[in-house]
């Protein structure tokens, strides 16, 4: 019977909520008191056994979370960095198509992940979810691989693939999609999981982000110049060979790791209290909220999940938790589709709380995204020589992620330690005070860029020949890459573990794939930043603040432009961080520092 997944209020209750009067001691619905749910939010192991009593999780299963992204990141960064320029070189793609290619590959990597993330909070588990989808990125790079032809590797004496090859080659690539984009959110989600101390939930988040960065390096110097001397099949194999040895590191962490219990279909669940809203649009929500319907002990309607207090927020929501008479007489109160509890509404008011910070995210991802285009485009006009040696001005990105490889640490087991210290009450400063600081920061860094741009031009005006490169030192951008590497650390990380520890219990996959997926609309801002910025600087015959060459136009306009922009970022980001309430859960209490 559908009422015993969930308990019903009391009888005194039903009466006092105008329920169609008292509920019969001796009715079906009044029994239902008596014999809890079995629902809640505990932990299990890998078979589904409770994990109280039991050594599962901690570090020692969270670090093969991390070996296992580690090598994810060497594979998926091996095929990633140098794809437009196989499509280029070996299958006779031209420059635009092969970046639509790229474009669109990425485009469903990142939409794969809120399917991932789905079926992990739903149906399937966290853990059983990565381990599906790490073996499509496993199969999807062995067939990646076998679709390079073993003979003629280099470039002079390659044959461009069959139609059959050309097919396997592009289905293979979005089963790596497919397995890649999907895996990030849930491995993230599935390793915090291991820990029960916030201040361990942090750190890993920031070893998570600093070492994605470190397989990126990795697959960018060992993997890329195998690939960039034409040596494609053997590239591609030793991706194959990372992405392998990455499954069996998941696989051996399994015995020893926890879980939770998936907690149905939230999609449904959301959509059930706004439906419920809208049928009692004209019903006054009660002042006192324990008046609201919600089930009686400890426990959770929602498998997986722990009850959520009531908050004061969205109050217009609260209508879906508002007993009726026709929810006792009609449905036995077992309609989700017209009466929720207030665990299910808080769960979609926590989704309403996090968007704003989502947005913030965005456009801070628009502007982190210029070192990979405009902070290129400006180190290609200055003298990149370094004694003998030309440096690509695209190889000074390596400054940011390697700031980012080692701030990670650095933050976790130096800064936070003394914060904690001169703080003298053993805490960190909150999540939400980090993504502010990494905004400031950011700031900082794209001023630093303007400057330096400012300084660029003014030499090169004293030049003779604007023909010639600056010979201002590309070295002078080093500031910029290594102040944004803060800024990620700072911002990024404090985004994935506000998204966490702010997310209802079943749907934390939902949002650490949230905090990633501001990754992904944030490119797209950053393309039409540029083209908007550009289509009103070259009216009137101008030759706008973006040009062709940079030495006629004014690019430190631009970033003094996306300073402003982080700026209104850092204002809206201050006033929803005020008025944030923080998620609340039964038997649970805010520590100091959330208060604050």
């Amino acid at each position: 019977h559908p009422l015993k997944q969930t308990q019903i209020i009391s009888a005194e209750q039903a009466s006092m909520k105008g329920g169609g009067g008292g509920i019969p001691e001796d009715s079906f619905l009044h029994s239902q008191l008596l014999s809890p749910p079995s629902f809640g939010c505990e932990a299990v192991d890998w078979l589904g056994r409770p994990s109280k009593g039991r050594r599962l999780g901690g570090w020692r299963a969270g670090i093969y979370v991390l070996g296992a992204q580690t090598l994810s990141f060497v594979a998926y960064g091996g095929i990633s960095l140098n794809l437009v320029l196989y499509l280029t070189r070996m299958l006779d793609k031209n420059n635009a198509s092969a970046a639509n290619d790229v474009t669109d590959w990425i485009g469903t990597m990142y939409a794969t992940s809120l399917l991932g993330a789905f079926l992990a909070d739903a149906y399937l588990g966290r853990l059983w979810t990565c381990v599906l989808y790490q073996v499509l990125f496993t199969v999807g790079f062995a067939l990646l691989s076998l679709s390079v032809s073993p003979t003629n590797t280099d470039a002079s004496s390659y044959q461009k693939p069959s139609s059959g090859r050309a097919l396997l080659f592009f289905s293979a690539l979005y089963i790596v999609a497919l397995g890649h984009g999907s895996f990030q959110p849930i491995s993230l989600t599935y390793g915090a999981d291991q820990f029960d101390v916030p201040g361990d939930k942090t750190t890993f988040f920031n070893l998570y982000l600093g070492l994605t960065n470190f397989g990126m390096v990795i697959s960018s110097t060992v993997i890329a110049y195998f690939e960039n001397n034409g040596s494609w099949a053997l590239g591609f194999w030793m991706c194959t060979v990372a992405a392998v040895i990455s499954f069996l590191i998941l696989l051996a962490g399994v015995p020893i790791s926890q879980q939770y219990r998936p907690g149905g279909n939230f999609l449904s669940r959301i959509a059930q209290v706004v439906v419920a809203a809208f049928l009692k649009c004209r019903v006054a929500a009660p002042s006192n909220s324990n008046e609201l319907y919600e089930i009686p002990h400890d426990i959770s309607a929602i498998r997986g999940s722990r009850k959520i207090l009531h908050s004061e927020n969205f109050r217009w929501l609260d209508k879906a938790a508002v007993i009726t008479g026709n929810d006792v007489l009609q449905t036995n109160l077992s309609d989700r589709w017209r009466l929720c509890t207030v665990t299910q509404v808080e769960e979609v008011k926590c989704v309403c709380r996090l968007l704003p910070f989502w947005v913030c995210a965005v456009f801070f991802n628009a502007i982190l995204l210029q070192m990979s285009t405009l902070f290129t485009e400006q180190g290609d006009m200055m003298d990149n020589h370094f004694g003998t040696f030309r440096i690509p001005p695209a190889s000074m990105n390596l400054f940011n992620v390697l700031t980012v490889t080692l701030a990670s640490p650095i933050y976790s087991w130096i800064v936070a330690p003394c914060i904690r210290w001169y703080r003298r009450d053993g805490k960190d400063i909150t999540s939400l005070q980090r993504m502010g600081v990494g905004l400031v920061v950011s700031m900082v860094a794209m001023s630093v860029a303007a400057l330096v741009e400012m300084k660029r031009l003014r030499q090169e005006a004293k030049q003779e020949s604007q023909e010639i490169p600056v010979s201002m030192s590309i070295f002078w951008l080093v500031p910029q890459y290594v102040l944004q590497g803060f800024a990620q650390v700072l911002f990024v990380c404090g985004h994935m573990d506000f998204n966490y520890s702010q997310s209802p219990d079943a749907m934390r996959s939902f949002g650490s794939c949230l905090a990633l997926s501001s990754l992904a609309v944030g490119s797209f801002l950053s393309t039409l930043l540029v083209s908007i910025v550009t289509d009103l600087t070259i009216q009137g015959g101008n030759v706008g603040w973006i040009p062709e060459d940079l030495n006629q136009g004014h690019l430190d306009y631009f970033y003094w432009l996306l300073v402003g922009v982080l700026g209104c970022t850092l204002f809206a980001f201050l006033i929803c961080a005020h008025w944030y309430t923080y998620i609340q859960v039964e038997n649970w209490q805010l520590d100091d520092s959330e208060e604050q």
